[in-house]
């Protein structure tokens, strides 16, 4: 099976890469690009970049993800369905943090704390405004100090960690409702049951 990722920034493909990982590890994943923002733009790249991942790329399903920013992610998820060639959409699922991806990387401060040797204090304080600077800074200053690069860090934190604190996150559960809907509809087999994952 081969899965169009397509996102904003690199932060996000690490949490897809970390995701697939622990769901659909013989999944093979098929990084596309498109940036158009608004309106027109952003529907005309969206199109073309489906037709090249799913008709030239051969890929099964797609999965989008990108940040609501100051609106909800509901909206944000809706907007992008409303752009999403038909053909297309039963096979896509499509994240929306609420503000950003950093938000569920730092759903569990002490997680991320243990894994990045970051302050869990900080961390935690960061909740409660926009994670992102903290939980980025977390990541370069681990990759400086282990040689490995940040996507990498993230998308291997993901792949480990206990999503029952992220599930706590609509946006998130959103997502992992998604896809379990949508692996069964594509005969992937059953994800794992993240809400009663072992301590």
């Amino acid at each position: 099976m081969r899965i169009a990722v397509l996102c904003e920034d690199t932060a996000h493909v690490a949490v897809l890469e970390g995701l697939r990982r622990r769901w659909c590890p013989g999944a093979e994943p098929v990084v596309g690009e498109f940036r158009g923002k608004t309106g027109q733009r952003r529907r005309a790249e969206l199109l073309q970049e489906m037709e090249r991942l799913f008709r030239r790329k051969q890929c099964d399903c797609a999965a989008i993800l990108l940040d609501a920013g100051t609106g909800t992610w509901h909206d944000a998820v809706k907007g992008e369905r409303e752009r999403m060639p038909e053909e297309y959409d039963w096979r896509t699922v499509i994240g929306a943090p609420d503000r950003n991806v950093e938000c569920w990387l730092d759903a569990d401060p002490k997680a991320l704390a243990d894994c990045t040797g970051a302050n869990e204090a900080e961390l935690r304080q960061a909740r409660r405004g926009d994670p992102k600077g903290p939980v980025r800074a977390a990541f370069r200053r681990r990759s400086e100090t282990t040689g490995a690069g940040e996507p990498e860090l993230m998308a291997c934190f993901v792949e480990r960690a206990d999503l029952r604190p992220w599930l706590g996150i609509s946006c998130f559960a959103g997502l992992y409702e998604e896809c379990r809907q949508r692996a069964a509809e594509l005969g992937c087999g059953p994800l794992p049951n993240e809400r009663e994952a072992e301590e």
